[in-house]
């Protein structure tokens, strides 16, 4: 099992943004969904991002998360060549992923899937489904970790981080983006919100690239709603 690293230094931001002394903790197990859905779809990073802000606006999770929770939501995952800069397109796709706060193995199941984008100017479709039942001893993350939280005095309470792994194939029909083959993400974030009312932070994709594109970074931010 892999330990989650977190900085001090981003929990003690996140506490000055989210701490609310005149309101209680509560159970994890309660919290209602993420508010209003989003839109489904961003068409550009900025617009992706705004999504993701709106979501997170609550600030983190500061009560102590527990039971069973399922979540929704989507990654824009821009494609930016490794020699120039230059972005080359993006990708985007639909995240499901179920959480037992309880469990203390594989707390999480997931599967990202209906991948669409742009490259070079050109709109693409990627099939396949990329699931957490496929990661192997050598590459699976599946781990919800917690960070205690304690301003004497005033406020006791923790936050949640989460990193899983989903793998399996995908195909794109032209070869030109590389996302055909053996392909492997990572979500790595924290719960947001009211009872874990979401979840935010960064995805990364990367492809066996057998049609030969490579040198492209692909990573970018992502959203999950508690449904």
């Amino acid at each position: 099992m892999k330990a989650i690293h977190l900085s001090a230094a981003l929990c003690a931001v996140s506490l000055l943004a989210a701490c609310d002394t005149s309101s209680g903790g509560g159970s994890g197990g309660g919290g209602g969904g993420g508010g209003s859905t989003p839109p489904a779809t961003a068409t550009t990073l900025e617009e992706f991002e705004a999504i993701v802000s709106d979501v997170a606006g609550t600030g983190p999770t500061t009560d102590p998360l527990s039971g069973t929770a399922s979540y929704a939501g989507r990654t824009f995952i821009p494609m930016v060549d490794n020699t120039t800069g230059e972005t080359r397109g993006h990708v985007t796709g639909d995240l499901a992923v179920d959480v037992n706060f309880d469990a203390a193995v594989n707390p999480m199941s997931g599967t990202a899937t209906n991948f669409a984008g742009t490259y070079d100017g050109t709109e693409f479709t990627a099939t396949g489904t990329l699931s957490s039942a496929n990661t192997t001893a050598s590459n699976d993350i599946n781990e919800i970790g917690r960070a205690p939280i304690v301003v004497p005095g005033l406020f006791e309470g923790e936050t949640t981080q989460m990193s899983l792994a989903l793998a399996g194939e995908l195909e794109e029909a032209s070869g030109a983006t590389g996302l055909t083959g053996e392909t492997y993400m990572t979500l790595q974030g924290q719960f947001m919100g009211e009872g874990g009312a979401a979840a935010t932070g960064a995805a990364s994709l990367n492809t066996s690239d057998p049609s030969g594109v490579g040198g492209v970074i692909r990573g970018g931010p992502f959203y999950l709603e508690r449904q």
